[in-house]
């Protein structure tokens, strides 16, 4: 979440409004808080803000799909033009 004078923190949505995380964004949050209940930790409400990219940086990314033709087959679909 990006607030109104540029800076950026981790947010939860809590009690009607946005709250405040230890942290500049979800990534530093779930690498320093990922054992911690989010509502312990959640801080001050924020005004004026907007929503930035929650994962900047993330620790993995997990993807799934149809990536052999047999497969694809096997479910009905067509195959793609591209993988």
């Amino acid at each position: 979440m990006t607030e109104a004078d540029g800076r950026t923190t981790a947010a939860v949505s809590l009690d009607g409004g946005w709250r405040r995380l230890p942290a500049p964004h979800l990534s530093a949050y779930l690498a320093a808080f990922h054992d911690r209940p989010v509502a312990g930790l959640a801080g001050e409400e924020i005004e004026g803000r907007h929503m930035a990219l929650p994962l900047p940086e993330p620790g993995k990314v997990i993807c799934c799909g149809l990536n052999y033709a047999d497969h694809i087959a096997e479910t009905g679909r067509d195959l793609p033009a591209h993988p």
